[in-house]
């Protein structure tokens, strides 16, 4: 099931949100003009990707595993930014909370690995975090 979901996020999700952002963002309004209908088809393809995550996520807290998984990470990812996009997600109210949850949980993320490269750059090599977010000392690489 996960990897349903990874090439789901891969094939049917992030294209649609991520290229309409992309030329939201970076193509001069007269392009934009001429992609209008690449625009609007790009848009009903990504209202369809996320109706379907919002019947995952009305059955399950979570898409994959019954628990959070790299597939709750991957789809957040592009979800979180549709809405600033033009895609309307108050009918996906189960994506948005998903996405709020997500986010709470990359910025943990985000706060290990600042602890990961401060070890890094202090004593290269000699630590490593387990998954309890504890530092292992292996070796030291200094003279004795």
């Amino acid at each position: 099931m996960l990897r349903c979901w990874i090439f789901f996020e891969q094939y049917s999700h992030e294209p649609h949100i991520a290229v309409n952002r992309h030329w939201k963002l970076h193509l001069l309004a007269a392009e934009q003009s001429r992609l209008a209908d690449r625009f609007a088809q790009n848009h009903t393809r990504c209202e369809h990707a996320l109706s379907v995550m919002e019947q995952r996520l009305s059955e399950s807290p979570w898409l994959a595993a019954g628990r959070y998984t790299i597939a709750d990470i991957a789809l957040c990812a592009h979800t979180h930014m549709a809405a600033n996009r033009g895609f309307d997600l108050a009918p996906h109210p189960n994506g948005q909370s998903k996405t709020a949850e997500a986010t709470v949980v990359k910025q943990q993320f985000d706060s290990v690995w600042a602890r990961v490269a401060v070890a890094a750059r202090e004593e290269p090599k000699v630590c490593r975090l387990s998954a309890g977010g504890d530092w292992i000392r292996t070796s030291s690489t200094r003279a004795r």
